[in-house]
């Protein structure tokens, strides 16, 4: 992994993990090709860049045909507007996670407490997939959205016949996973 440092010294993982934020176990081989592109910033590719993410514009790009991926970044804009966001895609899921953190009148205990409890759930859904990197684009069947501050809770789209189809919008965690486990 390519490092690049803070003023601190630290890389973004370190950073991460020295302010006790979780991350889900990925697939060994999308883990071996992380790089920190910059500060805030680890991926398995540069581009779609960290406020495609923040902005959840990657959404559609995630709904296409796409490389597999993963990448975890810290943006926004302004004094209070930033999240930790989760980009994967990888098998037949794709997904994006967002989570407020990192703002100026944001509380990192309370802000950090919330990642690490999606970060459960997300644990919890990659466990549902035979998650195999393979080379080239591929079109994937699932789609997994959330944000705690732009949605109303997590999201489930199914890509059938074509087209992507909604299947289940809710705050309970628990539920939406029942969910997931009943398509795949």
């Amino acid at each position: 992994m390519v490092e690049s440092e803070s003023s601190s010294g630290q890389s973004f993982y370190e950073y991460y993990e020295a302010a006790g934020l979780k991350l889900p176990d990925i697939p060994a081989d999308l883990r071996d090709s992380l790089r920190e592109w910059r500060f805030w910033f680890l991926a398995t590719q540069p581009a779609p860049l960290p406020i495609d993410d923040y902005l959840m514009e990657t959404v559609d790009v995630l709904r296409s045909p796409v490389a597999d991926q993963f990448a975890l970044s810290h943006a926004g804009h302004g004094v209070n507007s930033y999240s930790l966001n989760l980009r994967l895609a990888i098998g037949d899921l794709a997904m994006l996670v967002q989570v407020g953190w990192g703002g100026a009148y944001g509380d990192a205990s309370i802000d950090g407490a919330k990642w690490n409890d999606t970060m459960l759930y997300v644990s919890e859904i990659l466990d549902l997939f035979n998650l195999k990197s393979e080379p080239g684009w591929h079109q994937r069947k699932f789609l997994v959205t959330y944000s705690d501050f732009r949605m109303d809770g997590a999201r489930l789209e199914a890509f059938e016949d074509g087209k992507w189809i909604p299947l289940i919008e809710t705050e309970n965690w628990l539920e939406f996973i029942d969910e997931l486990e009943q398509h795949v």
